[in-house]
């Protein structure tokens, strides 16, 4: 595992909401607050995700701020990032399933070689970090493809017309 980063992840691409009526005065409090809420809820999934899952605390720690960062920078909500790779792993970062896939998103190497290929390749999958990142980038992938969450989240675990209620849900 890389060692966690210097505290919880508030990339900067998490800005708030346009719609928010902002004041040049009030603009800093409205982003403490915005701040605040954002480590309140990492700290909460990283308590409950250790518990749940009976994960060390500085590998759930990496595990989360890596959700929230590649949530962030694809636009994907870091909770359904996490989702699927309970789903998928239980937070196993060296799972392998029979049909290949790897790691906490379970991501099928041969189907995404475009996107491991900066990463120096299959083998990358291994690591938590890159992997949370490739399968964000694909699960992005298929939502757009599918048109809904719904139908992304059955592109992304390949199920079929009976399962895919099971999963999405």
């Amino acid at each position: 595992l890389r060692a966690p980063t210097a505290g919880p992840v508030i990339p900067a691409s998490a800005a708030l909401d346009a719609a928010d009526p902002l004041t040049a005065d009030s603009a800093p409090a409205v982003a403490d607050t915005h701040r605040d809420r954002v480590l309140g809820e990492q700290r909460a999934l990283k308590e409950f995700l250790a518990k749940r899952f009976r994960i060390a605390h500085g590998a759930v720690e990496s595990f989360v701020e890596a959700a929230y960062r590649s949530g962030f920078e694809h636009r994907v909500d870091p909770l359904l990032v996490l989702a699927v790779a309970a789903v998928e792993s239980r937070f196993n970062p060296v799972a392998e399933s029979a049909r290949g896939a790897r790691g906490l998103m379970q991501v099928l190497p041969k189907y995404h070689q475009d996107k491991l290929a900066a990463h120096g390749g299959d083998d990358a999958l291994l690591d938590p970090v890159v992997n949370i990142d490739v399968g964000t980038r694909i699960l992005r992938d298929y939502i757009r493809r599918g048109g809904s969450l719904r139908s992304g989240l059955g592109l992304y675990s390949g199920a079929s017309e009976e399962s895919l209620s099971q999963y999405a849900d």
